[in-house]
């Protein structure tokens, strides 16, 4: 919306009235609508945030589990038999 230099200039008062029911009535709305949507930007980054946090702990829990049996294995060879045969 491009607003023309000769539309801003304001000179007899009851331009102004209608200057203001033109433009300023209409920013409530915008301002409104800007908040929830920077609400919205916000719940997704926070749950962005919580998604990429429980994959890394995914990630990091995994590499202990793959260490412990690797761990169990180099103590208890037998175990490691037994499970091949099956």
């Amino acid at each position: 919306m491009c607003v023309k230099q000769e539309d801003m200039r304001i000179c007899e008062a009851h331009k102004i009235k209608l200057f203001c029911k033109d433009y300023v009535e209409k920013a409530e709305f915008m301002f409104i609508l800007a908040m929830v949507s920077c609400i919205l930007v916000i719940l997704s980054l926070v749950h962005y945030l919580m998604c990429l946090s429980a994959n890394y702990a995914h990630i990091r829990d995994h590499e202990k589990f793959q260490e412990l049996q690797e761990l169990q294995y180099l103590t208890n060879p037998d175990l490691h038999a037994s499970k091949d045969r099956f």
